[in-house]
């Protein structure tokens, strides 16, 4: 009996796609409100709609116009999307998730309603040349001889990014026979090979910059056919600037002039911590301005069958914070501020000195360091030949793996036998793996061991010894991937430096300092989380801890900033930011988006006993530890033997046909055996996982186990080889070879999938860079999964993420940096942007 209730259930029974199970419900009961006050019933047309979407929705009745739709009645924000949904479709206006939690009661939302336009829903706008837009129409009116000429041109463009990593390679195979042959000493072939290591970078950044001059010009505004000519020039471009190892300048007094040489407007003393810029000429910047980490101002989307194009003008004196996004024909006026985590949406401006916080943004103080003036341009250069040397040492960690392995099967080949070369290859992969551990834990000890919060000079020793150490943080993301989100992850981070409470949880996280981190008993970061960072303005950089309380949650692409803390059990959703003050939340609060809101209800899934939750038993952690160790070395095999099988290609080639022939096979050589590491990938997954289908299992449990691990080896071996024909027709036979439904020439910029058989993209449909299908989620350590479906000509802008259970209908278009919630689904041809997502205006003609 719950207190001032009549006789009522604690919590509704409901099925694994969230709904309420009538079947399990007790027989009802005169009636389900609350006792102490009155039953109030609606008045209005609009308010008896509101009243009957509540009570389909959450399943009990009668509702009184004055109930709180989580407080009284239960709702939580899966219903609360499916709420938002229906009433929709009934009443034509807008209504979003913030909506239910901003106005909770049935009279209070009529009254926003009341005021909200009614939507105009229906087929694409006209663009600005008159012609009708989307993409199955933009795909047949352009000449079939011009798209397969296109396909054509990116089927040949692959040898050119394969040769971007195989060359390299067979001219360090080249040097290692002419040493083994004899016609090379000792002291000459290491020279060489140092030269051929120290060079492949510049060569490959001065080879992007080159390339984009000559196969672009200089990009112009406007929009342009997918899959045309001009397509294929742009995605050429673009491709070989992601293989070139531009953000191994992020940050650096460098990235400005790599900036400018590539066509964009860059001032004087900016701090560009990011390199996620495309459309280059349309990129103005100006003075004293300060970009953060994994910031996107790309200059383009595709959308609706073409590529827009679109300018990007940030004043002097700006700030933008991490992990935001500009979008087309944007401004940003001399000294305004966008803060973390925030979206410029196409067409907006932010007036000087103002600043703006969320997606969408709304006006907001956004704090800053102070800026400081700036050293001698001779001072600054100085820093940028430092930094370059210190990323040129920092790359070449990534060789130690190969280095040991090569040393393991040379002293095996001196032993004799071919035991010990079995045995050596066994045990290389493992014995590579702790040696990479170790290393990057001792070299980043040496760099910086400990740094005090504060605000300090980026033309300071402080600031390069902190720059170092987020780029060794980096650097073990690529080459330790299949390390995290197991149970040797956190005694690794605590080696660094980090304080990690017992059993705590840190899956993919995108960023994080570990001198600067204090992780709770029991916490858990999901994938792609970023906690603190760099705050850069005006020539300064803050630091600050940032802590997670015991038992509190950092969801999926969430931002903890710099400085912010979460309470005790706390909750920080998918893609959200806490609010920014106080600094560090209050226990046991849950908040979501950006800006964030609190959440009101949420239901706790207590079916799992503590023992497969948080306090797993010693058989549990055995079992699991077994698990996590093929996790990390099968990636490991399969690589090794994808090497081994070309370096026996490479070497072949050479032997017979000289260096010149091995330089041409290479590249080629290189495509086929990653094709065929991804059929072994997908051949794992159906044999481990089989066809995946909607499931809730708890954190400690051997099928989140094996899915885990299934979903390591994709990542490390999978996405590299799926990565050069991303933004291509081919593609899409790829994923498909894992699982997922895609339809007929779509547009497909991102490998972040997961649950592959749960994916359904229609024909015609764009998914923008950096976008996250997000098929399951982790809360109370509990795994969920269920299906998604983006419709035919939908789209989704880039850094969007859309959850399960929600559906984009034909034409629809999420913006970027948006969140499409659980149980959403958005009308045909309609447009949505933000944390949620809300209604955007259309596009600017």
């Amino acid at each position: 009996m719950v207190p001032g209730f009549l006789d009522v259930v604690e919590e509704l029974p409901r099925t694994t796609t969230g709904k309420v199970d009538r079947n399990q419900l007790p027989p009802p009961k005169d009636p389900l409100v609350r006792t102490a006050r009155q039953y109030v019933a609606p008045r209005t047309d609009l308010e008896r709609e509101i009243v009957g979407v509540w009570q389909e929705v959450l399943g009990v009745e009668p509702i009184s116009v004055t109930d709180d739709f989580f407080v009284d009645l239960g709702g939580y924000s899966l219903v609360a999307a499916r709420m938002a949904a229906a009433l929709r479709q009934r009443v034509s206006r807008t209504v979003t998730v913030r909506d239910a939690y901003e106005f909770p009661t049935v009279r209070r939302l009529a009254e926003r309603l009341e005021q909200v336009t009614p939507e105009e829903t229906g087929g694409p706008a006209a663009s600005a040349a008159g012609r009708p837009t989307g993409s199955r129409a933009v795909f047949h009116a352009t000449p079939r001889r011009e798209r397969l000429t296109t396909f054509a041109l990116q089927f040949l463009s692959i040898y050119v990014l394969a040769a971007m990593g195989t060359i390299p390679l067979g001219l360090l195979v080249l040097l290692a026979r002419s040493w083994y042959v004899g016609t090379m000493s000792t002291g000459r072939a290491v020279a060489l090979g140092l030269v051929v290591l120290f060079a492949t970078w510049p060569i490959f950044l001065t080879f992007a910059i080159v390339a984009k001059w000559v196969v672009i010009g200089r990009y112009r505004a406007g929009e342009y056919p997918l899959w045309g000519l001009y397509y294929w020039r742009w995605w050429l471009c673009n491709r070989i600037q992601a293989f070139s190892g531009l953000a191994g300048l992020n940050g650096t007094p460098l990235q400005p002039l790599v900036f400018r040489l590539m066509g964009a407007k860059v001032g004087a003393r900016c701090t560009l911590d990011t390199g996620q810029c495309a459309a280059w000429d349309l990129v103005s910047i100006g003075d004293d301005t300060s970009i953060g980490a994994d910031t996107q101002l790309l200059g383009y989307r595709v959308e609706d069958g073409v590529l827009r194009l679109g300018t990007v003008q940030i004043g002097d004196g700006c700030f933008v914070g991490i992990h935001s996004a500009l979008g087309l024909d944007v401004r940003m006026d001399d000294g305004s501020r966008l803060d973390d985590q925030s979206l410029l949406p196409d067409g907006e401006v932010i007036p000087a000195g103002e600043g703006r916080r969320g997606s969408p943004p709304l006006p907001a103080e956004v704090h800053v360091p102070a800026a400081a003036p700036r050293g001698s341009s001779v001072r600054r250069f100085g820093f940028g030949v430092a930094h370059l040397v210190a990323a040129e040492l920092t790359g070449l960690l990534l060789a130690i793996p190969g280095l040991v392995l090569l040393g393991v099967l040379w002293l095996a080949y001196l032993a004799g036998g071919l035991g010990w070369v079995v045995l050596a290859v066994v045990v290389s992969v493992p014995v590579g793996v702790v040696v990479e551990c170790l290393t990057l834990a001792g070299v980043r000890r040496i760099v910086l061991n400990r740094v005090r919060p504060g605000t300090y000079s980026v033309e300071s020793l402080t600031y390069l010894r902190k720059w170092a150490s987020d780029g060794l943080m980096a650097l073990s993301r690529a080459a330790l991937l299949p390390v995290y989100t197991t149970l040797y992850l956190p005694p690794w981070l605590r080696l660094m430096g980090a304080r990690i409470g017992p059993r705590a949880e840190l899956s993919t996280v995108w960023y994080f300092a570990p001198e600067l981190i204090d992780i709770g008993a029991e916490s858990f970061l999901a994938d792609g989380s970023i906690v603190g960072g760099r705050r850069t303005n005006g020539g300064m950089f803050q630091i600050s801890a940032n802590r997670v309380g015991t038992r509190s949650f950092v969801g999926n692409s969430a931002v903890l900033p710099v400085g912010s803390s979460l309470g005790d059990g706390c909750l920080l959703g998918v893609q959200s930011v806490p609010p920014p003050e106080p600094a560090r939340t209050p226990d046991g609060s849950e908040w979501l988006g950006s800006p964030s809101f609190a959440l009101m209800h949420r239901p706790k899934n207590e079916s799992f006993d503590d023992a497969v939750t948080f306090h797993p038993t010693p058989r549990l952690y055995l079992q699991r530890a077994v698990i996590d160790a093929l996790r990390i070395v099968i990636p490991g095999y399969i690589g090794l033997a994808g090497l081994v099988v070309m370096g026996v290609v490479v070497l072949q080639s050479l032997i017979h046909r000289g260096p010149w022939a091995m330089l041409a096979i290479a590249p080629a050589a290189g495509v086929v055996i990653g094709l065929g590491t991804l059929v072994v990938v997908a051949g794992l997954k159906q044999a481990v996982m089989g066809t995946f289908t909607p499931e809730i299992k708890p954190l400690w449990s051997m099928y989140v186990w094996l899915n885990e691990m299934v979903n390591g080896v994709y990542e490390s071996v999978a996405v590299p080889v799926l990565s050069r024909f991303l933004g291509t027709p081919f593609v899409v036979p790829l994923l498909r070879l894992m699982g997922c439904r895609i339809g007929r020439h779509t547009y497909i910029a991102t490998t972040l999938f997961s649950e592959w058989d749960l994916v359904e993209v229609g024909d015609y449909a764009a998914l923008n860079h950096g976008v996250v299908v997000q098929n399951h989620l982790f809360e109370d350590r509990v795994f969920k999964s269920s299906a998604l479906r983006v419709g035919p000509e939908a789209s989704v802008g880039n850094m969007g993420v859309v959850l399960y259970d929600s559906e984009m209908q034909r034409g629809a278009v999420v913006g970027p940096l948006s969140l499409l919630m659980k149980g959403e689904t958005l009308a045909s041809g309609t447009r949505w942007h933000g944390i949620p997502t809300v209604r955007a205006p259309g596009r600017r003609t």
